[in-house]
Protein backbone atom coordinates (compact mmCIF):
# COMPACT_ATOMS: atom_id res chain seq x y z
CA UNK A 1 0.00 0.00 0.00
CA UNK A 2 1.20 2.89 -0.86
CA UNK A 3 1.89 6.24 1.60
CA UNK A 4 -0.91 8.20 -0.65
CA UNK A 5 -3.07 5.90 -0.69
CA UNK A 6 -2.77 5.36 3.05
CA UNK A 7 -2.59 9.02 4.15
CA UNK A 8 -6.34 9.59 2.26
CA UNK A 9 -7.90 6.85 3.83
CA UNK A 10 -6.61 8.46 7.36
CA UNK A 11 -8.23 11.55 6.14
CA UNK A 12 -11.25 9.90 5.44
CA UNK A 13 -12.01 8.01 8.31
CA UNK A 14 -10.66 11.00 10.12
CA UNK A 15 -13.43 12.97 8.62
CA UNK A 16 -15.88 10.29 9.27
CA UNK A 17 -15.18 10.56 12.77
CA UNK A 18 -14.83 13.78 13.43
CA UNK A 19 -11.04 13.18 14.04
CA UNK A 20 -9.48 16.48 11.71
CA UNK A 21 -9.32 19.02 14.91
CA UNK A 22 -7.68 16.39 17.05
CA UNK A 23 -4.97 15.54 14.14
CA UNK A 24 -4.89 19.36 13.32
CA UNK A 25 -3.42 20.31 16.64
CA UNK A 26 -1.03 17.21 16.98
CA UNK A 27 0.63 18.47 13.64
CA UNK A 28 0.43 21.74 14.82
CA UNK A 29 2.40 20.27 18.32
CA UNK A 30 4.76 18.77 16.09
CA UNK A 31 5.43 22.00 14.07
CA UNK A 32 5.99 23.98 17.43
CA UNK A 33 8.46 21.63 18.14
CA UNK A 34 10.59 21.25 15.12
CA UNK A 35 10.80 25.46 15.20
CA UNK A 36 11.98 25.27 18.67
CA UNK A 37 14.21 22.58 18.07
CA UNK A 38 13.14 20.07 20.84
Amino acid sequence: MSLVSLSGLMSEEGERMGNNEQMLSMLGELREKKSRGD
